[in-house]
C-alpha cells in the first residue's frame, strides 16, 4: 500500500477536501534536498510545492478513482489540498518568527489542523 495514497484518499473521502498530486523533493544519501521531481530538478524554485497535473489546482478532485489513477501514475507524488471554497479551508501561512509576532499582538488563533513544512 502507498501511505501517501492512503492519506490522499482520507483527505478526499473522509475530510471532503479536494486533492491533487504535487511534485516531491529529491534527496541525496544524507536526506538533504537537492532538487525536485519536476523537469527543472535542482534549479526548481518551488521544490515539492507545485502540481504535476496540467491544469494545477483546477484538476483537484475528491473522486476516488481519479485519485487512485494519479497515484498509480505518480507513486512518489506529494499531496496538494485545494484551499478556499473548493475544500472550505482557510490557510494562514506563518513563517519563521510569525507565531511570536501573533503572540506580541495578542492575536489568538483557534485550535485547528496544523501543518509543519520545511
Amino acid at each position: 500500500m502507498n501511505s501517501i495514497l492512503d492519506a490522499a484518499l482520507f483527505y478526499a473521502l473522509k475530510m471532503g477536501w479536494e486533492v491533487i498530486p504535487v511534485h516531491a523533493p529529491v534527496r541525496d544519501e544524507n536526506q538533504e534536498v537537492i532538487g525536485c521531481t519536476c523537469k527543472y530538478g535542482s534549479t526548481c524554485s518551488r521544490i515539492g510545492k507545485h502540481p504535476i497535473t496540467p491544469h494545477g489546482v483546477k484538476d483537484c478532485s475528491k473522486d476516488e478513482s481519479v485519485i487512485r489513477g494519479w497515484w498509480e501514475q505518480f507513486p512518489g507524488a506529494n499531496i496538494g489540498i485545494a484551499t478556499g471554497w473548493k475544500s472550505s479551508l482557510l490557510v494562514l501561512d506563518v513563517d519563521e518568527g510569525g507565531m511570536d509576532t501573533l503572540a506580541e499582538r495578542k492575536i489568538a488563533l483557534p485550535s485547528t489542523v496544523v501543518c509543519l513544512t520545511g
